[in-house]
């Protein structure tokens, strides 16, 4: 009896040889969940399978069941996203964006939300400036953690709820981004985010740079589009980053090379004093 088939629109996420000429694929499909397939003799030098299952790119495809991995049966790319890996710079971005949702998203769990929000970060990626690229992939991390239940409290104390401002007294703004905040904030990964000073003497936290919380909920609540015009400085998003690595540890366990590598890219590109 031949497999049953199905048809989707997904995201290649990762791609991995298997044998000799096979490759497999984890796409994020367009209903949120992860697929893991087998692209049969797509490392063959005649394969049409390898240039339509780049990692970033978008395809159509249909797909047969497996018992363990489906099975890639025709694949139409949608959009290559070729920029993306043409550039060093903007391939370690978008690969930070890419491994998170390898590891955030499950199979057979749908997420309506990040198959989108994935989709427009590599669209904007693309047109972007390779220094735009990491602060878009900080702004993915956090957009992605909240979408999957991991939002930081980051306007309301995590603890009792009564309401913590990050701007100054006088609201004038700092680079462009809300609120010129005030040198550090309490922050609790523990707790859920950051803390207003009775609950911060009670409970355990770290002074986080009130500037760098600011930016995080920024990042949150902005398009891609409007944060590639205006992204903050490279030591910001280094400390962005930083911040969505460590809250991605605690809250999943997930620990991303790609972002490691994304930072210490960062820091030598801008003289090691980040």
């Amino acid at each position: 009896m031949a497999s049953p088939t199905y048809r989707t629109r997904g995201i290649v996420v990762r791609k991995r040889a298997l044998g000799e000429a096979d490759l497999v694929v984890s796409l994020l499909d367009e209903s949120g969940a992860k697929v893991a397939a087998v692209a049969k003799g797509a490392r063959k030098p005649a394969s049409t399978f390898s240039s339509r299952l780049e990692l970033f790119s978008s395809v159509d495809v249909l797909l047969a069941r497996g018992r363990t991995l489906d099975i890639v049966k025709e694949a139409r790319l949608v959009r290559g996203h070729g920029a993306l890996r043409c550039d060093y710079e903007l391939t370690l971005a978008a690969s930070v964006a890419a491994d998170a949702v390898d590891h955030l998203a499950q199979e057979s769990l749908e997420q309506q939300r990040i198959f989108p929000m994935t989709e427009a970060l590599l669209t904007v990626m693309e047109g972007a400036s390779p220094a735009s690229g990491a602060a878009l992939a900080a702004a993915f991390l956090l957009k992605a953690l909240a979408t999957f239940g991991y939002r930081p409290a980051l306007d309301a104390c995590a603890a009792c709820g009564a309401p913590v401002s990050l701007a100054r007294a006088d609201g004038q703004n700092a680079g462009g981004y809300p609120g010129n905040p005030f040198p550090s904030a309490p922050f609790s990964v523990g707790e859920g985010g950051v803390l207003c000073p009775g609950c911060a003497s009670q409970l355990q936290a770290q002074p986080v740079s009130a500037l760098t919380l600011a930016n995080a909920q920024t990042m949150i609540e902005s398009t891609f589009s409007a944060l590639a015009v205006r992204p903050p400085t490279p030591a910001e998003t280094v400390d962005l980053l930083r911040l969505a690595n460590l809250w991605m540890g605690y809250h999943t366990g997930i620990r991303l090379k790609s972002l490691e590598q994304l930072v210490l890219g960062l820091q030598r590109c801008h003289g090691g004093v980040l």
